[in-house]
This record gives C-alpha cells, structure tokens and sequence, in this order.
C-alpha cells in the first residue's frame, strides 16, 4: 500500500526542457510588469488628487507669497508728435528702488490636514525699513518739461494681496502714509501704494519703515530691490529648503527650527536701480525680478508618493530577483514547480507596492512600510513552506532572502545621492552568489555533478 500511495518519480530532467522552463519564467516576469506599470499610473493618480486637495486647501490661505520692497514713481512730461503732426505733452513714469533695504521677517507654519493629506501655509510678520532718494529726472528723461513731484507715490510689491493680514501705515520721513490697493496699471502687478508727495529740490535719501502681516503657503521669497538689501528670517520649521537666485550668507538649521540672513548688492542681480516707464517694458521686468528672487521653501521631508514610485520602480528587479531564488532551488534540489506557482508568488510580491501604497496614505511611511514587506515576507515563506517541500527551514531561508531585498529597498527609498551606488554593490554581490552557487552546475543536462 505504502508503494500505491507514494508519488510517481519526477522524470529526468533534460537540457532542453529547463531552459524551456527558465524562458517561461523569464516571460511571466515581463508579464508582471504590466501590473507594476499600472501600480505607478495609480501612485501618480494619487498624488495629482493631493495635489488638487493641497491647492483647494491653501487657495483660502495664500499662494505663496513674494514681497519686492518698495518702488517710488514719479511722473513727468514730455513733449510729443502724434501721426498728425500736434505735438502733445504725454505723462511718463521715472522709478527708483531703495538705496539701503532691510526685511526682517518672523514666518509661524501650520500643517494643515484635509482627509488624509498635509497642506503647510504659514503666517508672517515682515518688518521692513530702508531710505530712498528722489530720482534725478533731469538725468533720466532730459526732454521732460515738467516733473510732478506732488503726485509722487511708493509701491510695496506683495504678490498675493488675499494674504494680507495686516499692513501699517508707510512712515516716510516724519509722516504717515496710508496704503491702499493698486487700481491702475503700476510698475508690479500686484501690491500697495500711497501717495507721497515730494519738492522738487528734494535731496538725499528719505528714510521709510513698514510692518506687514502676511499668509501664504510653501513658500516665501524676496526680491533684492536695495543697492543693498539685507534680509533676515527665521521660523520653528526643521526642514528648510532654500531656493533662489541667492543662498543665504550665513545660516543655522536645527530641529527647533531655523535662521538665515542674505546680503545681495545690486551689482549681482538681472534688474535696474533706476529706469523709465518708456526704457523697460513691465514683463521683462517682473522677469528679471522673479530671476533674482530667493527665499525659502517649507519642505515635507516624507512624501509617501515620491518615495512609493521610486519603490515601484524596482519592482521588476525584485520579482526577478525572487523567481531566480526559485528557480535555483528548484534546479539545486530537483524539484518541480508550477508556473502557476511562480505567478502567485511574482503577484504577492506585486501586492506589496499596493499595500504601501493604501498604508502610506494613513501612517507614517516607514510604519506603513514595515507592515505591508513583513505581510509579504510571511506570505511568501509560509506558501514556499509547502511548494519548495522544505518545510520551516525553507521557509526561513526564503523569508530571509525577502527580508534582505526590502531592507536594502527601504535604505534605497532613505537614500539620496548614494541610492545608484548602493544598489549597484548590490546587484554586483546577488550576481555574485548566484554564480557561485552555479559554478559546479552542469548546464548541458541541468544536473549538479556528484
């Protein structure tokens, strides 16, 4: 009875017949990367939806927020022909930036969470001080008949004004100005002005002094509008990403927090200290000024979609990785699987990036990673327990093998500018195993000689 009941002899294994079987494997690999290049559309998908929750969130906060200092627009009068020969006196504007800026700003950010997704927008408090000197309009215009230094006004660039919270008076010199919102077409696009006359023998420079209160959202910057602007910022955000045309001089980053201070002169920025409405058209000027901007970016270090894309992108090398296991220990071992088998195991392994994907959503990214390889890693062994006929001791070996290749991944995913140099020792070394595993192999019949 006991011969009745014990399963036929596998037959001889041929060339011809394993490198069949290795092809088929090698093809239901490809095969698996149909799914994972539907898994990366979906991580996509995903983050555009968060995108669109982080903009709905932040539209009725303030867009990121940009402050250009101050501008003085003084209008003139000059003479002109028209077609028809009358000439005309046409009013033109002279612009003048600050001789010395100073902005010292204080930025408070608040995470803000809508479903399961993050959005950061901060509130700040800018003081803002510098002197200002009249232009010389004779120097810049010489055909100007008439300079109307009583209309004189000072422009503070803010560029998102839903974000205005607070914005005291403009101290010019020993007055008070109120500031009003731009309604007529100015040298910014967006901003504040106020009315402050001048004499036409006004000389030297005029001091001034403001105090805003803003809102915004991932981001503030400053244009370097002085000959010499100084700028100095600090916030409780660990993760600072500094941007822009300039790196602060000198800064200090810490867990509490963070301070910075930048000191540009207007030699090195792209926009004039002094032009005419006539000499500098209003794009190629908010060009220049975007180009010399810097500021700084309130950076999420953890972004559960970058990090799952860059996971799904090694998504092949593992499940290939995996089915050569496999493949190896059936060829070590003479045993005989499926590819029915190697299919169930290449899709757990592909379930592992749809389970990151879903627990990343709702806890912290090296939580929801644990969780979902360590789910993977005991499927697998527990399944290879039965089909490797190896019982516990291979389902150790494999489950080390698994856990091997989602550690390295997760040190990959943490990694920066070492992660190509990391996982190229890695490749190098799993190359290596497998040859040394194989060097007694004889290939022509697939059998490991005696």
């Amino acid at each position: 009875m006991s011969g009745i009941m014990d399963p036929p002899p596998l037959p001889p294994r041929t060339g011809s017949t394993a490198m069949l079987k290795i092809l088929a494997i090698g093809i239901l690999g490809c095969c698996l990367l149909i799914p994972l290049l539907l898994l990366g559309g979906l991580v996509e998908e995903r983050a555009t939806r968060r995108d669109q929750v982080v903009a709905e969130t932040t539209a009725s906060v303030g867009a990121p927020q940009t402050v250009g200092g101050i501008v003085l627009d003084v209008p003139y009068e000059v003479p002109e022909r028209n077609p028809n020969g009358v000439v005309t006196l046409v009013t033109r504007h002279a612009y003048i930036l600050p001789e010395q800026l100073s902005i010292e700003a204080t930025l408070a950010p608040e995470v803000r969470r809508r479903s399961q997704y993050t959005a950061i927008v901060y509130r700040t408090a800018i003081k803002m001080r510098g002197t200002l000197a009249a232009p010389d309009v004779a120097k810049l215009a010489p055909d100007a008949t008439t300079v109307h230094w009583d209309r004189a006004t000072v422009t503070v660039e803010i560029k998102d004004l839903r974000g205005t919270l607070a914005v005291s008076p403009l101290r010019w010199g020993d007055r008070e100005i109120a500031l009003e919102p731009m309604n007529e077409t100015s040298v910014f696009a967006h901003g504040v002005r106020g009315l402050t006359p001048l004499t036409d023998d006004a000389t030297g420079p005029r001091p001034f002094a403001i105090d805003l209160t803003l809102a915004g959202s991932q981001s503030l910057r400053f244009v370097p509008s002085g000959k010499a602007t100084e700028v100095s910022l600090s916030s409780p955000w660990p993760d600072p990403g500094f941007t822009g045309a300039f790196l602060p001089a000198n800064r200090t980053v810490a867990p509490t927090g963070f301070t910075a201070t930048w000191q540009v002169s207007y030699l090195a920025r792209t926009f004039p200290h002094t032009w005419l409405s006539t000499a500098t058209s209003v794009d190629a000027l908010d060009q220049q000024r975007t180009a010399s901007s810097f500021g700084v970016n309130l950076v999420q270090t953890v972004d559960q979609y970058q990090q799952t894309a860059r996971a799904v992108k090694y998504g092949m090398l593992f499940v290939l990785l995996t089915f050569t296991i496999f493949l190896l220990w059936e060829l070590l071992k003479d045993l005989r699987l499926h590819p029915v088998q190697y299919v169930l195991i290449g899709c757990a392994l592909v379930v592992f990036y749809l389970l990151l994907l879903s627990l990343a959503e709702q806890m912290a990214f090296a939580l929801a990673y644990l969780i979902a390889a360590g789910a993977t890693v005991v499927l697998v062994a527990a399944y290879s327990a039965s089909v490797l006929r190896a019982g516990l001791r291979g389902a150790f070996g494999i489950g080390s093998w698994l856990s091997g290749l989602y550690g390295v991944l997760y040190v990959l995913l943490r990694l920066e500018d070492l992660a190509l140099l990391v996982g190229s020792v890695f490749v190098f070394l799993v190359l290596a195993v497998v040859m040394y595993l194989t060097r007694r192999f004889d290939w022509n019949d697939m059998r490991v000689p005696a």
